[in-house]
């Protein structure tokens, strides 16, 4: 999806106006995720719990998504002009008597990362995590409890992966630095996968921000101001 752009010259300033832009839902390509050093082949969930020095510092439980990068916008994001919206559903099931679905009353903390390297679903992409300090760089945060659809403002992380200031068009979701568990117990967050067939596919809404009045205020004299601006100039 290719949305075309316009310059619009005010006073010697220069503003990007999105040229029919419209929302557009963008589904993730591939998906998996890890439990420790293990990679999971599993097609139907996706897991997230706890980032790697909290709880378990062994066993962190994060999911992976890639997005196909020809499939972005292809003119540069800007957090006034567009935004992406990450979408997962969340159905909350136990996978082998093991795991401990998140509700309401027992939630999970979910935070959206970049990733650096390169996308390795054979033997993960755990170290390629930019967490920041004690994940200082989370591009969103969402607490996932009851069965539903949950969102991340990922706008930030989108706009990278378009400018080109990151080359991957990936991210992690993994619990949040400080979760503590309750009742000496972990929740986790189970959600639909790539190719979901009985809930919702991993997938960013990407849609235009509508403009303050102020901005269409002011597009409306921009014929006047440019007509007063020659007059001024054809006086000198």
């Amino acid at each position: 999806m290719r949305i075309p752009c316009k310059a619009l010259v005010l006073s010697g300033a220069v503003a990007l106006v999105a040229s029919g832009a419209s929302a557009a839902s963008i589904f993730a390509a591939e998906a998996y995720y890890t439990f420790g050093a293990n990679v999971s082949s599993n097609t139907e969930r996706l897991l997230a719990d706890k980032a790697p020095v909290i709880g378990f510092p062994d066993l962190p439980t994060i999911s992976f998504l890639l997005f196909d990068p020809s499939e972005l916008p292809a003119d540069p994001l800007g957090p006034q002009r567009l935004r992406a919206i990450l979408k997962l559903q969340h159905d909350p099931v136990e996978l082998a008597g093991t795991l401990i679905p998140a509700e309401d009353a027992r939630p999970v903390s979910v935070s959206a990362y970049g990733l650096g390297g390169t996308w390795d679903p054979v033997t993960g992409n755990i170290a390629d995590i930019q967490y920041g300090t004690d994940g200082a760089d989370a591009v969103d945060t969402t607490i996932v409890g009851d069965p539903g659809i949950y969102s991340w403002d990922i706008t930030e992380l989108v706009d990278a992966w378009i400018t080109g200031a990151q080359s991957l068009s990936a991210l992690a979701l993994s619990g949040v630095f400080g979760n503590v568990d309750i009742d000496g117990r972990n929740s986790y967050a189970t959600m639909y996968s790539v190719g979901a067939t009985n809930g919702l596919s991993p997938h960013l809404d990407i849609a235009p921000i509508p403009l303050p009045a102020t901005f269409w205020l002011l597009l409306a004299g921009a014929p006047l101001l440019s007509r007063r601006l020659r007059q001024k100039l054809t006086a000198i």
